[in-house]
C-alpha cells in the first residue's frame, strides 16, 4: 500500500473543528476523530480507502489515503464538498443574519455553520431512521452494527443493505423497528429512481412530501433529512428541540417553528447557530 496526499483548496472557509461540533454525526461510523483529524473508510473504484482529513487552514484541506492502484482526485473532491456542505451557497444567509444577528454572520464567515453529511443521501436517510425513538447511544451501536456486518468497515450501498433484509437486520444489527423503514424506503427510492445504486439523489426529487410519504419517516426523519440536503427552512422538531423550546425559551413545541419565522427559508440555521454560539448545543448519552 502506498501512502497518498492530495490538497484542496475550498470556495468558502471552512473551520473543521467548528463544523464537527455542530451535530452528532462524527459520532456515527466510519467516521472516526483522531484529535483533530477525521478518518473515514469509503469504497472508492472497488477499493475499500482509509481516508484521514486534516485542516491546513481555513480554505485548505489535506486527504491523505492508502491505496494500491486508485487515483481518485475527482472522486475525493466530489466528497469532500458533499461531506462539508461546500456547494451551499451562505451570500444571503450571511446578509440576513448580520441583521438578525451579527454574531451568527461573524461565525459562519470564520468557517462554522456547515454540517458534516454522509457520502450518500441513502447513508444520511438510514442514520436518521437509527435516531427515532431512542437514545443517542443505542443511535450510535445500530449504525456501527450496519457498517461492520453490512460493510465491511464501510458504509454499505443500498442495494446492499436491501440484499440484506429485514430480518437479518433486526437480528445482527439490532435496529428494531427501524428495519421495515429503512428497507422499504431504500427499496420505494430505488424503484422510483429518487436515488441511485450507489445511494446518491438530488434535493429536487427528494422532497419533503415524498419523504414524509414513506413508511415511518413522520415529520421530524423527513425534515432532518431536507437539512441534510440543503433545505433549512424547517426544524427537525425531536426530543431534544422541544425540550429546548419549554426549558430555554418557555414556548410550548408547537410554537417553536414560527419563533424563528424571521430567518425564512435560514430558519434551522438561525435555531441551530444560535444554540452553538451560545453554547446550549447538546447531545443526550453523547
Amino acid at each position: 500500500m502506498t501512502e497518498n496526499n492530495l490538497v484542496f483548496f475550498m470556495p468558502v472557509a471552512l473551520d473543521l473543528k467548528l463544523s464537527l461540533k455542530n451535530h452528532g454525526w462524527v459520532y456515527l461510523a466510519p467516521w472516526e476523530l483522531d484529535n483533530d483529524d477525521l478518518l473515514r473508510v469509503e469504497n472508492i473504484c472497488g477499493e475499500k480507502l482509509r481516508i484521514k482529513i486534516k485542516q491546513l487552514n481555513k480554505q485548505k484541506l489535506k486527504i491523505k489515503y492508502d491505496s494500491t492502484e486508485v487515483k481518485p482526485r475527482k472522486h475525493l473532491k466530489k466528497l469532500v464538498w458533499q461531506w462539508f456542505s461546500l456547494n451551499d451557497d451562505y451570500k444571503d444567509f450571511i446578509s440576513l443574519a448580520e441583521n438578525l444577528d451579527p454574531t451568527i454572520a461573524q461565525h459562519v464567515q470564520l468557517g462554522g455553520g456547515r454540517f458534516l453529511r454522509s457520502s450518500t443521501f441513502h447513508e444520511d436517510f438510514v442514520k436518521t431512521v437509527c435516531t427515532i425513538n431512542t437514545n443517542w447511544s443505542s443511535t450510535i451501536r445500530m449504525i456501527a452494527n450496519i457498517v461492520s456486518k453490512i460493510g465491511n468497515g464501510a458504509f454499505p450501498d443500498p442495494v446492499q443493505m436491501v440484499d440484506f433484509g429485514i430480518m437479518n437486520l433486526k437480528r445482527h444489527c439490532r435496529v428494531g423497528f427501524r428495519a421495515e423503514t429503512i428497507i422499504s424506503g431504500l427499496d420505494q427510492m430505488l424503484n422510483t429512481n429518487k436515488i441511485n445504486a450507489t445511494g446518491e439523489g438530488a434535493s429536487s426529487k427528494l422532497t419533503y412530501e415524498f419523504l414524509v410519504g414513506l413508511k415511518g419517516i413522520g415529520p421530524y426523519a423527513a425534515a432532518h433529512c431536507r437539512i441534510l440536503l440543503g433545505d433549512y427552512s424547517r426544524l427537525a422538531i425531536d426530543s431534544e428541540v422541544a425540550e429546548f423550546a419549554v426549558k430555554i425559551l418557555g414556548l410550548p413545541v408547537d410554537k417553536i417553528s414560527s419563533h424563528y419565522d424571521s430567518w425564512g427559508k435560514y430558519r434551522f440555521l438561525g435555531y441551530k447557530l444560535n444554540r452553538i454560539i451560545d453554547r446550549n448545543n447538546w447531545i443526550k448519552n453523547r
